[in-house]
């Protein structure tokens, strides 16, 4: 019986100290002063009709927006690029731009949205500038000394059609397992050169 009366009075005393403490917190808070909430009066932010708004009778904050640097700088980057160097003493002779066909400027222009004809390139996810290369660009791949394997533009339209890695330039491409493989056209379109 004595165990009983001592847990039925830790109960109680507990549930006291808790009461109490709830009170004494009461007291405190009622004490000072009550929160008032600013901007009550303002209409709601969301309304189920259209509002015309003034900006002038608003007290919100308006932050300036934030630009990526790519698309700041974008514009800035290609006025430097089409502005045409001085043609003095101290400028350095440049290789003559080889004549792209209009298959090839055209492919390019569908496949990379930033492609730039002038220069024969584009710039990649990456960021980087990357030349764009195409199945209508005649190229000669280099292999070994100089010599080179001309390839046709069926068979490289072919390849490109084929193989998403096609590279021209090397006439490769690059399976799912293994290094990069050569692009062997068909002996139709190869015997059509």
């Amino acid at each position: 019986m004595n165990a009983v009366a001592s847990v039925a009075f830790g109960i109680v005393s507990s549930v006291g100290a808790c009461i109490a403490a709830a009170s004494v917190a009461s007291h405190v808070v009622a004490d000072s002063e009550p929160h008032a909430f600013q901007g009550l009066a303002e209409p709601d932010l969301w309304t189920t009709q259209p509002v015309k708004v003034d900006p002038q009778r608003q007290g919100y904050e308006r932050i300036a927006p934030l630009y990526s640097s790519y698309v700041t700088e974008a514009p800035a980057m290609m006025a430097a690029r089409a502005k045409p160097e001085p043609a003095g003493p101290s400028a350095a002779p440049q290789a003559p731009q080889p004549k792209l066909s209009a298959e090839h400027l055209a492919w390019c222009a569908q496949h990379y949205r930033s492609f730039d004809p002038a220069a024969n390139s584009y710039r990649s996810y990456s960021g980087e500038i990357r030349a764009c290369s195409s199945p209508y660009q005649q190229n000669v791949a280099e292999a070994g000394e100089g010599a080179g394997t001309k390839v046709s533009t069926q068979s490289a339209t072919w390849c490109a059609a084929r193989y998403r890695s096609y590279r021209p330039e090397d006439n490769s491409y690059q399976p799912w397992d293994g290094p990069r493989r050569s692009c062997d056209a068909p002996v139709i379109l190869a015997g059509n050169n």
